[in-house]
């Protein structure tokens, strides 16, 4: 009795966290009132689902949220919608940066507190008289109308109280380690596949010793400082974009583009023409034209804003100075550029290309970084860490409209390291994810790379937990492809999450993908509506390994899944993996019949839970266990249930 009045006031807490939002419990209670009678009949109860959360001691950066998710992977099902749903509506950019700080809430005190906004420094009211105070000419101020003048004034003292804040962020910190630290532990080479096993081993010394230290700076570092700062900047930036473009070109249209130099870098005002703009920007807004941006980010950068209105552009983000070469390998410089600071951009219009090095596109490292592309078709390409990253930050972007595509090599398209949230959200078109080919999984395979890619999350192992990545896709017939570690995977007390509304959608990956959860973490997949293929080898397809949650859900449509082994409802190692498909005429694939379709075994002295649901059609089974309309139980903690399915056609 005390069991359970202990689990029902820990999921009455779950409904009242502050970060739950407001849940579609019809489908929260239809997955529960699915799964639960089912597990009973292996003697399984909802009970048995829940991870404690003091299994280990709690480090400084655990995520509240993630042990919610721990706690009642129903919760977890459901919450990628949650979000789906309040993004689709288009929050602004500030909502954006306090919905990402209420996610980021840890479960240790005082570390991110209350975000409590400070005024901003006040301009005189005379247009461009406070821009005189900081722009080192003001040669063609008077090219612009009073509006745009006053919108810019505004803009530069939010820039320092932006500024402001962050300083504060890092007050009880040495910067220089800070950023150098985490870049460090976040980039990769591609030569390491070549290296001996001595050289290996010294890299890795080196990196545990990185890790170390970063345990004990990043528990120092001020967040909620540091979204202070991102707030300020996103109020101004929602300001300027609600009242409209002819609010500031309306009656007044250049012939040429203008530049202001400023302590931060330019503010670029541009023209309808195709427009041209090279070096370090803190501010750019461009009317129309098919301009070309390329904007190079700078050590410790603290803002970069792009309004663009109209046109089919080209946006790179470089950051050439980010390494030097030797003849065997890439090492990173002693200032790493891109990292920290705010990077917001809005596009309204045309189909872009955006490029970035590593570190960029909606990339929050120690910042924020927002992306919002209103409608194109667009493409997306960086190497290491983005688009939509976050560590110690928020990165986000959203795309509205379109086919576009996103390819990485490493650490995109939805991935949270430490203290971070990374969110991609796409609202509709056929889409291409793409992720890997370029550093090889050493540790695993000689033919395979690590991708840690769409809604994807890391935690440094054992030192650091880890954070929430999310991909969250609305519409159109998708392709998710990664390799090693994506679709939905979560690692150390971190949480990967997928949710695609509808489309007949294609995933394929390797290994620890498509709704699975390793060494206490959690991930899962959610597919609601159209006739979906999965492919890949082992961990995957509702996996949990090493006391974790792997979901797998997909709601309607003729569906098709291929694993290996440990997958398609499989938990090992005290973990809990389940694939739940509620209708539809499906097929199942798998090379093993000994750990797969809800298995679970038994270890260190308790159990592992796997379960396969299929709810409904005329199913097909090779290689495995599972059979239409059936029931089986071949291991000590594993179910898997096929609804019976009455042929009224005669044809079966």
């Amino acid at each position: 009795m005390l069991k359970r009045m202990v689990l029902l006031v820990s999921i009455t807490a779950l409904l009242l966290h502050p970060v739950a939002y407001a849940q579609d419990k019809d489908d929260t209670l239809n997955i529960r009132q699915t799964v639960t009678p089912i597990l009973k009949g292996a003697l399984i109860d909802d009970d048995d689902l829940r991870l404690r959360d003091d299994y280990l001691e709690k480090d400084s950066m655990r995520i509240a949220l993630v042990d919610s998710f721990m706690a009642d992977p129903y919760f977890l099902e459901s919450y990628g919608e949650v979000i789906y749903n309040r993004m689709s509506e288009d929050p602004m950019f500030a909502e954006l940066v306090i919905m990402g700080g209420e996610m980021l809430t840890p479960v240790s005190e005082g570390f991110i507190p209350k975000i409590e906004f400070k005024s901003i420094l006040r301009p005189h009211d005379a247009p461009g008289l406070g821009l005189r105070k900081f722009l080192k000419s003001d040669a063609g101020l008077d090219k612009l109308s009073d509006e745009l003048k006053s919108a810019i004034d505004i803009f530069l003292f939010a820039v320092v109280n932006a500024d402001r804040d962050l300083d504060e962020s890092y007050a009880e910190t040495p910067r220089d380690s800070m950023i150098y630290g985490l870049a460090s532990l976040l980039m990769d080479d591609e030569l390491n596949e070549k290296k001996s096993v001595e050289e290996l081993d010294s890299l890795g010394e080196i990196g545990e010793e990185w890790a170390k230290r970063m345990a004990e700076l990043l528990p120092r570092y001020k967040l909620g400082m540091m979204l202070n700062g991102g707030r300020t900047l996103a109020g101004w930036l929602d300001n300027v974009i609600g009242r409209g473009k002819d609010s500031y070109f309306g009656e007044v249209q250049l012939a040429s583009k203008i530049e202001f130099e400023t302590d931060w870098g330019k503010i670029g005002v541009g023209t309808e023409n195709d427009d041209i703009y090279s070096g370090s920007y803190v501010l750019i807004i461009d009317p129309g034209g098919d301009d070309s941006y390329n904007i190079k980010a700078v050590y410790g950068h603290t803002v970069t804003v792009v309004v663009d209105y109209n046109g089919d552009d080209i946006y790179k983000f470089t950051n050439d100075s980010l390494y030097s070469y030797t003849e065997t390998e890439k090492i990173l410089n002693d200032k790493p550029p891109g990292i920290g600071g705010y990077t917001y951009l809005v596009d309204y219009n045309g189909d872009d290309i955006y490029k970035g090095h590593d570190f960029s596109l909606a990339a929050g490292i120690y910042g924020v970084s927002i992306f919002k592309d209103y409608d194109g078709d667009d493409t997306y390409n960086t190497d290491t860490f983005g688009p939509a990253a976050g560590s110690m930050g928020i990165g986000i972007l959203m795309d509205f409209r379109g086919r576009d595509r996103y390819d990485g090599a490493i650490y995109n398209e939805g991935y949270a390291f430490t203290g971070g949230l990374g969110i991609l959200f796409d609202a509709g078109g056929h889409d291409s994810y793409l992720s890997g080919g370029k550093y090889g999984d050493i540790l695993r395979y000689e033919d395979h790379y690590v991708t840690f890619a769409q809604g994807s999350a890391f935690g440094l192992r054992p030192y650091l937990s880890g954070g929430i990545g999310m991909l969250l896709d609305g519409s159109g017939n998708d392709i998710y492809f990664s390799d090693i570690f994506g679709q939905a995977s979560g690692y150390w007390y971190s949480a990967g999450i997928i949710y695609d509304k509808t489309g007949n959608d294609r995933y394929q990956s390797f290994q620890y993908a498509q709704g699975a959860g390793t060494h206490m973490a959690v991930g899962c997949l959610r597919d609601v509506a159209g006739d979906d293929v999965y492919f890949s080898k082992g961990v995957s397809q509702g996996c949990g390994h090493d006391y974790a949650h792997g979901w797998l859900v997909d709601y309607s449509g003729d569906d098709v899944y291929s694993a290996y082994d440990l997958s398609q409802g499989a938990g090992s190692a005290n973990g809990i993996g389940a694939i739940v498909d509620l209708d539809g005429s499906d097929r199942y694939y798998v090379k093993s019949d000994r750990n797969t379709q809800g298995y679970g075994n038994p270890r260190r002295d308790y159990g592992s839970i796997g379960l396969f649901y299929d709810g409904g059609g005329f199913d097909r089974y090779d290689g495995g266990p599972g059979s239409d309309n059936n029931i089986w139980i071949y291991s000590r903690w594993g179910i898997g249930w096929d609804e019976f399915t009455e042929d009224t056609t005669g044809t079966r």
